[in-house]
């Protein structure tokens, strides 16, 4: 080929655009996909079959979707791991941009059962990561109500890719009504297949600036779900394949559930979940009326920071449930927890941990597999709502960490919890001017049982008031 020829050429194309037509059949496909004559669609095949055109829509292209309103969005089969000659899977490169949450829609219809259906996501069985991959500006509606009697999960993204992102991307109609035990996702970036060898972890995803709200009614769950996750599969199993500095950023959730109910309920609804990372950072979240704020996980991970975020009206902020041994370092700061006043068990089948702040719980006793866990700089409250439980919401409950350092937490909390500050099977541990808002001293204890404890840890303050006391005592004798 000439030099000229080669001028001539189409330069590669880097971003096409989908309109949506208002018709009631499909037409098929039309238009170039420039931003004069975009590409447009109709039905939900249309729309799948052009996301699967890569030559229409290459790898590492950036696809601008069109408004399509809420009455008449863009329709999608998605994705499930094993879908085959329908829907469509993200790819490496690609950026999918809305024209704003709320102007564009994308609405899942598929109701196959026993799935993990997501709206925008790609096999995860493989181990094939979609690096670059970015979605932003929509709304993803799960459509969880239309689903019938469909027992699946209804979720808005889910993917493994490293330097991959989820950005302002808002999801709506969110539920799990899968019977077969399987947690689904609503935002996920995986970190890596832990069935296969080697795990190939990925590294710096994320989810960023993301909404969630009006899901499904409970009522009609049947397993749990997890809002914002960057970790493990839905089926984790195998070696932890640990992603290096995810992140969960600046999100927002709104579970409806408000107030909470008495009890222990079969399926949760859990904020935020990290697992399988290391060097992990969960900020600046607002996490509201749902049982788990978090991050809940209970699988391991290997530092996790958990800075600057709100929970308003749940039954426990960060919970991480353990049983094995391990290294897992925490730093836990400055988040402002709002706490229920119900009655609530907020881990499954252990009936002695209710409602606190902040609960590293350990499966198995006797082991620790927690490191080095600071919890410093914590507003731990009531929620201003319902009223006090049997056993009302306290402040940390901390059980296996190596080393634990309590320090500058503010706990306004019910008088009636006596224990509020307490840890079990901890080998170093210091407590230093933790008080309440009128600014009196609460010393940790040490538990022996669910509400039993043998050991009050003393701080600089009442070191220096039994030097006064001794002090005293010697000079008059």
């Amino acid at each position: 080929m000439s030099l000229l020829d080669a001028l001539l050429l189409d330069p590669p194309r880097l971003n096409v655009w989908v309109a949506l037509r208002n018709y009631s059949i499909s037409l098929g496909i039309l238009g170039s996909g420039t931003q004069t004559d975009p590409y447009t669609v109709v039905t939900a095949s249309d729309f799948d079959s052009l996301m699967r055109d890569t030559t229409r829509i290459p790898n590492t292209t950036c696809v601008h979707l069109g408004p399509a309103p809420a009455n008449a969005p863009f329709l999608t089969a998605g994705y499930y791991d094993g879908l085959t000659g329908s829907g469509w899977q993200a790819r490496p490169g690609m950026r999918i941009v809305g024209s704003g949450i709320d102007v564009t829609v994308l609405k899942l219809v598929n109701t196959t059962a026993s799935k993990n259906i997501y709206a925008v996501a790609h096999d995860s069985t493989t181990g094939a990561t979609v690096d670059f991959f970015e979605i932003s500006e929509l709304t993803i509606h799960a459509n969880f109500s239309g689903a019938g009697t469909s027992a699946s999960s209804f979720g808005a993204v889910r993917i493994m890719g490293s330097h991959s992102r989820i950005v302002r991307v808002k999801a709506i109609d969110w539920g799990n009504k899968w019977t077969g035990g399987r947690v689904g996702y609503v935002f996920a970036m995986l970190s890596g297949n832990g069935t296969l060898t080697p795990a190939n972890p990925v590294v710096n995803c994320g989810i960023q600036e993301c909404i969630a709200v009006n899901p499904a009614s409970s009522a009609s769950w049947t397993n749990h779900m997890a809002v914002f996750h960057v970790g493990n599969t839905e089926l984790p199993g195998g070696t932890p394949a640990y992603c290096a500095a995810p992140y969960i950023r600046n999100n927002f959730v709104d579970a409806g559930q408000n107030p909470l109910t008495d009890g222990a309920p079969a399926n949760y609804f859990r904020g935020l979940s990290m697992a399988w990372c290391k060097a992990g950072v969960v900020e600046g979240n607002l996490v509201q009326n749902i049982y788990y704020g978090g991050p809940y996980n209970a699988y391991p991970a290997q530092d996790v920071t958990i800075r600057f975020n709100t929970y308003r009206n749940v039954a426990v902020g960060p919970i991480y449930n353990f049983g094995t041994a391990g290294s897992m370092r925490l730093l836990i700061e400055g988040n402002q927890i709002e706490l229920t006043k119900v009655n609530v068990t907020p881990i499954t089948g252990v009936g002695s941990v209710f409602g606190y702040g902040v609960i590293l719980y350990n499966a198995s006793t006797g082991s620790m597999p927690y490191g080095s866990v600071v919890v410093r700089n914590n507003w731990i409250k009531n929620f201003d709502e319902g009223s006090l439980g049997l056993n009302p919401a306290g402040g940390t409950f901390l059980y296996g960490a190596s080393n634990l350092l309590v320090r500058e937490n503010v706990l306004d909390v019910s008088a009636a919890v006596t224990q509020q500050m307490m840890n079990r099977d901890c080998t170093n541990v210091q407590y230093f001017e933790n008080r309440n808002p009128a600014g009196v001293l609460i010393q940790g204890v040490r538990a022996t049982g669910a509400v039993t404890y043998d050991k009050v840890y003393t701080e600089l303050a009442t070191d220096a008031d039994d030097a006064l006391i001794l002090s005293l005592l010697r000079h008059r004798a």
